[in-house]
């Protein structure tokens, strides 16, 4: 078991051709992978990060507002027993992140004109 921490982000302003998969869009995730990169813990810890693939799908969510979101996908898991229940390192990887985020002035779970981010 873990987390699933979810950022988004959307087209620059003024972009008025806005299409799943886009180059618009793949600028959007690759900026959202050098901040999923960044956010993680540097050191080695029984949790371990993966971050998901593009999935070419623009989001609509209602507490952004149904903006056109790319989203990537950060999972906090264990490193050994995958199965095993939530425990203090995989709280404290996502607080970590999450304070990371929110130094960069990421809003939680809302709409903003940067990214945003999700929790599962």
């Amino acid at each position: 078991m873990g987390f699933e921490l979810v950022l988004c982000g959307t087209h620059e302003p003024g972009t008025t051709t806005i299409m799943p998969g886009c180059l618009h869009c793949h600028r959007v995730f690759e900026a959202l992978q050098e901040i999923a990169i960044w956010i993680q813990p540097q050191e080695i810890r029984p949790s371990k990060y993966r971050i998901g693939p593009y999935d070419s799908a623009l989001h609509y969510a209602a507490v952004r507002n149904h903006r056109p979101d790319v989203a990537l996908s950060v999972k906090i898991l264990h490193r050994e027993r995958i199965e095993d229940p939530l425990d203090e390192c995989q709280v404290r990887c996502l607080e970590e992140m999450k304070s990371k985020l929110r130094a960069l002035g990421a809003p939680e779970g809302r709409w903003f004109l940067t990214a945003a981010l999700l929790v599962k």
